[in-house]
């Protein structure tokens, strides 16, 4: 069952890279950059919004790797890491809702969704933290709480990729 945890982090981190690699990681490599076509560059609170979720999906794989191995004192000592990131994550990523409506013309009932999926989100690494001393109950509160920001990330990371397909092919 330990390595379950490590088979789903992994898995977990393949999705957001392969979903962000198109728009974050890679962009320069799916065709032109963002200045060539014509965008304006990627304001900072994204970059930084980027940066934590991609730290966030290391730091699953990381504390998974950690307790299938048995090393639970470092993984608790890193899971404190963890902690912190959440709270810079939840803050950057609601800037990063809010703001969506004036760069985007999805409207507003997609941000209403992610807020409710970034408090879902909040509740579970809550939950997660007050339970980390039952082993059992705070990995699958923790693991929730990745699967619920996967739930935002991967159609975000898809769409812009599927619409790079798309226009491959035209």
């Amino acid at each position: 069952m330990r390595w379950f945890f490590v088979c789903m982090a992994s898995l977990l981190l393949v999705i957001v890279a392969v979903g962000f690699a198109p728009s974050f990681y890679l962009p320069s490599a799916y065709g032109e950059g963002q200045a060539e076509a014509g965008r304006p560059p990627v304001p900072a609170y994204i970059v930084l919004h980027g940066i934590a979720l991609t730290l966030w999906f290391l730091l699953l794989l990381a504390q998974a790797l950690l307790v299938a191995t048995r090393r639970v004192r470092i993984h608790r000592t890193l899971g404190i890491a963890g902690v912190l990131l959440a709270v810079a994550f939840v803050p950057l990523s609601l800037l990063v809702v809010t703001r969506s409506v004036a760069r985007s013309n999805l409207g507003v009932l997609p941000v209403i969704g992610d807020f409710g999926i970034l408090t879902l989100f909040a509740v579970l690494v809550t939950v997660a933290i007050r339970m980390r001393r039952r082993v059992h109950p705070a990995t699958g509160w923790g693991v929730l709480a990745f699967v619920v920001v996967l739930g935002v990330a991967v159609p975000l990371g898809m769409s812009e990729l599927g619409q790079r397909l798309v226009e491959s092919l035209e």
